[in-house]
């Protein structure tokens, strides 16, 4: 049985992380509209990504005999005054879940959740790589700035990845 604060806590993170999906969502529809469909499709990827991480969020509080709640989402940000915009965005959004998620193991080992502690591991594994493409993401940016043919190289190159098996 998990302790109120912790089913709060995994409550809280569900919402985060399908707040994520509805992010990556907004910002692949408008790479789509700047024409950098690269760029959109590793959004979209993202998006599933972080609708799958709020899956196993749900799936933990399921086995542990708890009533997953999904709660409103804010809407997203749907525009951006460049591609730096909202790479830095991303990466923002990226070091904040990983707070969030630190916060979380935190307060399981606080509580002596040994369990959900174990869980976490994954998720903290997992920001490790979101971090890192999201840094890497911001160098490129930073980089290319508003080189119109660099930026298209790269849109490429990032659509490449987002359809490469893992």
């Amino acid at each position: 049985m998990l302790k109120p604060t912790v089913l709060e806590a995994l409550q809280t993170q569900v919402q985060q992380e399908m707040s994520n999906s509805y992010t990556y969502r907004a910002a692949a529809l408008w790479l789509d509209q700047q024409m950098l469909h690269g760029l959109a499709a590793w959004f979209r990827k993202q998006s599933a990504d972080e609708a799958d991480h709020a899956q196993r969020f749900i799936d933990y509080l399921t086995d542990r005999g708890a009533a997953a709640e999904l709660r409103a989402l804010a809407a997203p940000k749907n525009s951006y005054g460049s591609l730096a915009e909202l790479i830095q965005a991303t990466h923002g959004l990226e070091r904040h879940t990983s707070a969030a998620i630190h916060a979380l193991h935190a307060l399981a080992v606080k509580e002596g959740d040994l369990p959900t502690q174990q869980v976490l591991q994954w998720f903290i594994m997992e920001q490790v790589e979101e971090e890192k493409w999201s840094e890497e993401f911001l160098q490129m940016v930073k980089k290319i700035g508003d080189h119109v043919g660099s930026v298209f190289m790269w849109d490429h190159r990032v659509g490449k990845l987002a359809v490469a098996p893992e």
